[in-house]
């Protein structure tokens, strides 16, 4: 291996094309973790719509 080896790049096109789908994805999942999901929790996973709300805001959501 050459000890100065140049970095290859993906072409820009593909660079623009996933900002654009990442920027369109993003807030899918985050309407669906807020209000599909935690109404869900809230009232079925848990014993009683209070406690569910209060569990809900102390679990840990995952980072993207």
């Amino acid at each position: 291996m050459r000890a100065r080896q140049l970095a290859t790049y993906p072409p820009r096109a593909a660079v623009v094309s996933w900002i654009f789908f990442d920027w369109a994805a993003q807030p899918y999942f985050t309407l669906i973790t807020t209000f599909v999901f935690s109404p869900y929790f809230a009232s079925f996973v848990a014993p009683d719509p209070a406690s569910g709300q209060a569990l809900w805001g102390l679990l840990p959501l995952p980072q993207a």
